[in-house]
């Protein structure tokens, strides 16, 4: 597991706390299931470049962010 791998679920959970997001309501706006969700915070999953691309539009951010890359 990259150290991108490994920094991203903490980074995506804080993220939508901050912005009071429940995972289905993250889900709803990313047109995935709360599940897929659910597995990238528990770092069981990591996102298609797609949905790093349209996270980090919602949440305002770059991909490096995102991901801990500085």
């Amino acid at each position: 597991m990259t150290s991108q791998e490994k920094c991203f679920p903490r980074k995506l959970q804080s993220m939508r706390e901050r912005r009071h997001l429940s995972r289905q309501r993250l889900a709803d706006l990313c047109g995935i299931s709360q599940s897929t969700i659910a597995k990238y915070e528990r770092g069981e999953r990591f996102p298609t470049i797609d949905v790093l691309i349209m996270l980090a539009d919602l949440f305002d951010t770059s991909i490096d962010e995102l991901v801990g890359r500085k």
